[in-house]
């Protein structure tokens, strides 16, 4: 009988997970930001999702755990490399949001973690070659791996590069997927 708001959602499952990396995009659905401020409560910022990009997830057949994704990426970061990515960070929300392609491919040069993640997923660079052969504009690793994401703004080519990755990689699962935009819903039986 208690209602619970989304913000309150939010609270308890970073409470329970550490951290609001993955539940508060969950639970809010659309692209989530979210960081927690020292001794405060987590701060999301929502920002819609162009629902003309498609993302083809790509799930080989072997996990990377997130401990071992931890480990081999630096501890400490150039300030050029940081500087580097804050402005890719900009460019890749303002893509998603508009659904610019092509701002998406360029702000998707990762320097922090996907150097020394992709190591941990043998099969990264050949994957990556048939989805930018295939059409996708751009590859990412998902959260510390070994699910890929690749990007395009099209549902003929999202299908025609799922039958290829599926023909290169039988043992990966791939799924087409637009960007959720409701987040967490409860259903009543």
């Amino acid at each position: 009988g208690h209602t619970v708001d989304r913000a309150e959602l939010v609270r308890i499952a970073t409470a329970v997970e550490g951290h609001p990396d993955n539940v508060a995009p969950a639970i809010l659905g659309g692209a989530v930001c979210s960081f927690t401020p020292e001794g405060d409560l987590p701060r999301c910022l929502r920002y819609e999702v162009s629902d003309r990009l498609r993302f083809i997830t790509i799930i080989p057949p072997y996990e990377v755990h997130t401990s071992d994704a931890r480990k081999v990426v630096p501890q400490e970061v150039p300030l050029s490399t940081a500087v580097w990515q804050m402005g890719r960070i900009a460019g890749m929300t303002r893509g998603l949001e508009t659904g610019d392609l092509d701002l998406v491919a360029a702000a998707n040069d990762d320097r922090l973690q996907e150097p020394y993640r992709r190591a941990l997923i043998p099969d990264y660079e050949d994957i990556r070659r048939v989805c930018l052969e295939g059409g996708a504009k751009t590859m990412w690793i998902s959260g510390s791996g070994s699910t890929l994401m690749a990007a395009t703004d099209d549902t003929i080519v999202a299908k025609f590069l799922q039958v290829r990755l599926r023909e290169n990689f039988p043992a990966c699962e791939t799924h087409i997927l637009t960007c959720d935009t409701e987040g967490a819903q409860i259903e009543y039986l």
